[in-house]
């Protein structure tokens, strides 16, 4: 069960950080900043991580560990996909929704 829970947590992290990088690639001018070039390439990075472990995870199988392996890597991969969700979710309220009510407004 902990390690099915460390698998989802690896996945939404996958999904997420592989969304943020789409959304933000269409939705900013993020290669203007350094602060865009960042958060695209720190997250791009996850995702490749993510999206190894993933497919890893999910053609390969994980073999038995200790179950303080387990929890702790539940932990992380759930940690890190909830914050990767709270950037999702960032990107999406400060900067898509306002660009799609500009867009409204003009027609």
């Amino acid at each position: 069960m902990i390690q099915l829970l460390g698998t989802i947590g690896l996945v939404a992290g996958a999904v997420a950080a592989t969304a943020f990088v789409g959304l933000y690639h269409l939705s900013a001018r993020w290669w203007r900043s350094e602060e865009g070039i960042h958060l695209m390439a720190f997250t791009g990075a996850l995702a490749v991580v993510f999206d190894w472990q993933s497919v890893r995870a999910l053609i390969v199988g994980m073999r038995q560990v200790s179950l303080g392996v387990e929890i702790t890597r539940a932990a992380i991969y759930c940690t890190v996909a909830a914050l990767l969700v709270w950037r999702l979710w960032l990107l999406y309220r400060l900067q898509i929704r306002p660009g799609m009510k500009r867009e409204r407004g003009r027609q």
